[in-house]
């Protein structure tokens, strides 16, 4: 009898715990804020990436790619190709994190308009750059703590995601 009003109560408290871990209890211009002040963190780290280290994410994109069943022949793949194009023009150069940023937003776009066969292939990119750029190994800080700038990038990007979100879910 109290069977269906305790499962209640349950899924209640656990709704209210994934708002608290998410972020969800925050209003709307907090997150924003917040997410604006951790691109600010993250850009004054003065985070630059090694061009070595970027070359070989790139090559290791490509394999990832590969191992997922990428067709680069398949013009219902032609995104993925276009992900890739852009990550090519990265190579060489010691990049900041906000260039990385820069990259990843416009993967990103790929990933929202791609078919769902090409989004998938651009969601294991992202998820490789977002590897990348967290990984410590990869960079150097002239001014603060690389990986310090490096979790700010990452939070400025959750919390703009959940403030975007936010934002498709009032209209």
């Amino acid at each position: 009898k109290a069977g269906p009003a305790l499962l209640e109560k349950g899924v209640r408290a656990a709704e209210g715990a994934r708002n608290i871990a998410t972020g969800a209890n925050v209003s709307r211009d907090q997150a924003l804020a917040q997410a604006r002040a951790d691109f600010q963190t993250a850009t004054n780290s003065g985070i630059r990436y090694d061009p070595a280290a970027f070359n070989t994410f790139s090559q290791e994109a490509e394999t990832a790619l590969r191992a997922n069943n990428w067709n680069p022949l398949s013009n219902r793949q032609a995104a993925v190709d276009d992900a890739l194009a852009l990550i090519q023009r990265y190579q060489g150069q010691p990049r900041t994190i906000d260039e990385l940023h820069a990259l990843r937003q416009d993967i990103g776009d790929l990933h929202r308009t791609a078919p769902r066969t090409a989004s998938r292939l651009i969601g294991v990119i992202e998820d490789r750059l977002d590897d990348f750029i967290t990984t410590p190994a990869n960079a150097a800080a002239t001014a603060g703590n690389v990986a310090e700038g490096q979790q700010a990038l990452m939070n400025g990007i959750g919390g703009y995601s959940r403030w975007a979100k936010s934002e498709d879910i009032l209209r």
